[in-house]
């Protein structure tokens, strides 16, 4: 029992008391496993040794899962603890305030490297040497790939020879983050990427370490990270929609906890991770539709659009989707994009009340190229016209080929730039609230006229200009800064304003319920704050109209 009792206060939950580690373990059992040995009983699972399979999440030595399908991938020595003895006990470490945890503060040990010539088995020999899951590969000093656990198993798996050189077999697109970078931002890499581990280099791009999942879990509780591969590992609309209700409520009292808009962290990554998470749902549920109807996603792109496909969401209100097909059957593809916004209007994942989803949005890649060229032929005369084109322009994949999303955006911009002054003047038709001499309005929209004069604002100038790489907003602005479109000066001020704005929004939607603000329910500072973020905004607009009206 003192065993066991070491192992989990050092191992599993560092940050647990010792009266929370003897109330696990009042009531936990050691069951061994053969390997492929099922359970079925709800149940929190520890790893002491082996490797576990828990309702699809693979577990290896002092990980932990609250689940109930448990089988076991090789001989394996398990804590079973009653779930009602969990029921209280906070097993997610403490989180930290977002300025305080750095990427440097997790490396806690110089990287393991090797050169490209290293055979497998020598590799393997040196992290099981060192009790890492990673090698870097290094060459001329300087990091060209990663070689993991997982890239191990499949290797072993598919009968690969360990004598060859690490080279053929190491992960290549290596994923690399700053060490003065947020941790914070490295959840969003590995959310974002779907990677356990995170190359880390200094100032000059030298290699500094390498963080793991667990390094974060310890310092920070990630939790957009926990519901992503709850998402990945669901198995079906029940237990999505349970996630996604779960998910919706945790982002919700995160954000509520701050006593008011200015304490929140980096509301840029946050919205970006939450983003991620709901597209991490997207996905799940098409690949789902798609194995139930045998779609290939080679050939189908299933994209999310608005603030969605610009990673700008908080709490969803609707969602904007769109899908586009090559080489398959009309009536097949609408059915499937009816069965995906189907499940998704069951998980509760609320849809777009104008009908802007993919059961209506459904094209070909070649139609694409004739209905955004009607589109920019009815500005001025459609209404309908600027906000489909906006929405085309803002369009991200969230399941099958990748590159349709950027063609989409290109098609876009190519007949924008033909029709430039009418489209960035209807695109820049939103105004601050700001009256007669600067006079801010009793009651005003904080996404409609707070971040919506900004966002339109830069999308339009974007839309024209060329710029198709990027859809977050800050992301366009930056590049419309370098390439000269936008003074410099006036774009750190537009950043500033919109990191405001955005605060601002997330905490009335958090804890107000609403997007709608009362000059009366705020401070003389936080009135001048908003006038300040109003002002740039304003600013902007009109810089862009004297340019481009």
């Amino acid at each position: 029992m003192l065993d066991l009792q070491v192992f989990l206060q050092s191992k599993v939950f560092p940050y647990l008391s010792q009266h929370d580690i003897n109330r696990l373990l009042s009531c936990a059992k050691v069951v061994l496993l053969k390997r492929g040995e099922e359970k079925s009983r709800r149940a929190l699972y520890v790893v002491y040794r082996g490797r576990l399979r828990v309702d699809g999440e693979e577990l290896v030595s002092g990980e932990y899962r609250l689940g109930e399908c448990v089988e076991a991938i090789e001989e394996s020595i398990v804590l079973e603890i009653d779930e009602n003895c969990v029921a209280g006990v906070k097993l997610a470490p403490p989180a930290m305030v977002e300025e305080e945890c750095r990427v440097s503060r997790l490396v806690k040990r110089s990287p393991i490297t090797v050169p490209p010539s290293t055979p497998v088995i020598d590799a393997v020999k040196i992290m099981a040497k060192h009790g890492v899951s990673s090698v870097v590969v290094v060459e001329d000093r300087k990091p060209v790939g990663i070689f993991t656990d997982t890239d191990l198993r499949k290797l072993v798996a598919s009968g690969g020879d360990l004598s060859k050189p690490i080279a053929e077999y190491m992960s290549k697109n290596l994923i690399t983050i700053s060490s003065e970078a947020s941790c914070l931002e490295a959840v969003y890499r590995m959310m974002l990427y779907n990677i356990k581990h995170l190359v880390v280099v200094n100032a000059s791009e030298k290699l500094a370490g390498v963080i793991t999942v667990r390094d974060i879990a310890y310092i920070y509780g990630p939790y957009h990270l926990y519901y992503v591969r709850r998402i990945r590992s669901s198995c079906g609309l029940e237990e999505l929609s349970k996630i996604y209700s779960d998910f919706v409520e945790r982002v919700r009292r995160d954000a509520s906890k701050f006593i008011d808009p200015q304490e929140i962290p980096d509301p840029i990554t946050f919205t970006r991770m939450t983003t991620t998470v709901y597209h991490a749902l997207m996905e799940r549920v098409a690949s789902i539709a798609a194995k139930k109807l045998n779609i290939d996603q080679d050939k189908v792109v299933y994209l999310v659009l608005g603030s969605g496909g610009r990673y700008e969401q908080f709490l969803v209100t609707d969602r904007d989707t769109m899908l586009v097909y090559r080489g398959l059957n009309e009536s097949r593809v609408r059915e499937f994009a009816e069965m995906v916004e189907d499940m998704l209007d069951k998980i509760g994942f609320p849809g777009c009340e104008k009908g802007y989803t993919a059961k209506k949005l459904l094209y070909s890649l070649e139609e694409i190229d004739v209905e955004v060229e009607n589109l920019v032929r009815s500005i001025g005369r459609d209404e309908e016209s600027i906000i489909l084109l906006s929405l085309f322009f803002d369009a991200d994949s969230v399941w099958g080929r990748e590159d349709f999303a950027r063609i989409v955006r290109e098609v876009v911009s190519k007949h924008a730039s033909h029709n430039r002054r009418p489209i960035v003047r209807m695109m820049s038709m939103f105004r601050p609230p700001l009256g007669t001499f600067g006079r801010l309005q009793k009651q005003f929209d904080i996404k409609v006229r707070g971040l919506a004069p900004i966002v339109m604002t830069v999308k339009g100038v974007a839309m024209v200009e060329n710029i198709t790489r990027y859809t977050h907003t800050l992301d366009r602005l930056n590049a419309l800064v370098e390439k000269n479109l936008i003074p410099r000066d006036l774009g750190v001020d537009v950043r500033e304003a919109y990191v405001t704005l955005l605060r601002y929004a997330i905490w009335f939607q958090a804890v107000k319920g609403r997007r709608k603000v009362s000059t009366s329910e705020l401070t003389g500072g936080e009135l001048q704050m908003l006038k300040a973020a109003f002002r740039t905004a304003g600013r902007l607009v009109d810089y862009v109209q004297l340019h481009y009206g």
